[in-house]
């Protein structure tokens, strides 16, 4: 039996097998070692590392930034604009909740724009006093 030219290139003229192709193959794998594992369809698994030893921490998260008024205000009313419309869409919701903070007068904005100002002075919590000169 005498295999295609590619073959005899991949074997090399003097290791042409003489069994079927696929012994072949399976003949070729097991000389030819390798430090990945096989997996089922062709997906390779590579071996597992160690983590390195001289890794540097990570720096802490600065704190979240405080939310806005609208977000504040959407925060407070949504469960009752979600209870009187129960079958409308999430960005119908949005809209009407929208459509409220346009409409709001300036005097009821103005106290969740003090909340946010303070917020943003004092930070969300006791791990926000290091990032504050006081």
């Amino acid at each position: 039996m005498a295999l295609p030219p590619q073959a005899q290139y991949r074997y090399g003229p003097q290791q042409v097998p003489a069994q079927s192709p696929t012994a072949a193959a399976l003949a070729y794998r097991l000389r030819a070692p390798t430090p990945y594992t096989n997996q089922p369809y062709n997906s390779i698994q590579y071996p597992p590392m160690a983590p390195p030893d001289n890794r540097v921490p990570k720096p802490p998260k600065p704190p979240d930034k405080p939310l806005q008024p609208y977000m504040r205000y959407s925060r407070k009313v949504w469960d009752q604009v979600k209870n009187s419309h129960q079958d409308s869409k999430l960005w119908e919701i949005g809209k009407i909740i929208g459509q409220m903070w346009r409409e709001l007068p300036e005097a009821d904005k103005q106290t969740f724009t003090e909340e946010y100002e303070a917020e943003k002075v004092l930070g969300n919590g006791p791990e926000c006093n290091v990032f504050v000169e006081l």
